[in-house]
């Protein structure tokens, strides 16, 4: 992914639906909120600081299910490495300069309908 100082930065985002999935597929889940609420307000404080200091931004959603493939074909654990390094993938897929993400072999019965990135 472009790292230059005008190149938007993927910030990792989850959807309320998914939620108790990623509390299960993280290995480090006592490092995250234990609720959705929690952690959304966390994460558009982040958001917030971002548009105030002008840093272009983008969600890079994570399907738990996605996550946790990705994570097995990789052979690393699901934790905050892992995720950070995840949506560096996703930065540079939806920045063109990737193959686009893999999908779950056997996605979600909600997911089907929903994308695995989305931009704002």
């Amino acid at each position: 992914m472009d790292t230059s100082e005008n190149s938007p930065r993927a910030l990792a985002w989850f959807r309320k639906v998914d939620y108790d999935d990623v509390l299960r597929v993280m290995v480090d889940r006592d490092s995250l909120p234990r609720d959705f609420e929690s952690w959304e307000q966390q994460a558009l404080m982040e958001t917030l600081r971002l548009d105030r200091a002008g840093e272009p931004f983008f969600k890079a959603y994570i399907s738990p299910y996605s996550f946790e493939r990705w994570c097995k074909q990789r052979g690393c654990l699901p934790d905050a490495a892992a995720r950070a390094e995840f949506v560096a993938y996703v930065g540079s897929a939806v920045l063109g300069s990737a193959r686009p993400i893999v999908k779950a072999a056997k996605p979600h019965r909600d997911e089907q309908r929903r994308h695995l990135l989305a931009r704002i």
